[in-house]
């Protein structure tokens, strides 16, 4: 699961050398901007975000989260911008990073 977001990361900060931290939201903009003052985009970021790391999950059969089937977009935004919100001192990470651990947090897989 790690090894599919590194491997992301690193693919994104190849292609686009130099405009990296323009490219990404990070915890702080996801929390006071995203969650705060524009919940459709904070919902969208988050279901796009889920979609391609569910799409990473296939194709290295790793999952680091398991949402029950009736989790809904807003509920799992509501939780990806609680963590968010009440970590602070990870503002500083990409807001991608901070989803995946508020989602990991509370479905975790029982392997």
């Amino acid at each position: 699961m790690r090894r599919v977001v590194l491997g992301v990361a690193l693919l994104l900060a190849a292609t686009s050398a130099g405009r990296a931290e323009s490219m990404w939201v990070n915890g702080q903009e996801f929390a006071q901007g995203h969650c705060e003052k524009k919940q459709l985009a904070a919902n969208r970021y988050v279901v796009g975000l889920m979609d391609g790391y569910a799409t990473g999950s296939q194709i290295s059969k790793s999952r680091g989260y398991c949402t029950p089937p009736s989790v809904s977009a807003g509920q799992a935004t509501a939780v990806a911008c609680k963590y968010a919100r009440e970590n602070p001192t990870e503002w500083h990470v990409p807001a991608a990073y901070l989803v995946i651990k508020a989602l990991q947090d509370a479905w975790p897989c029982n392997d």
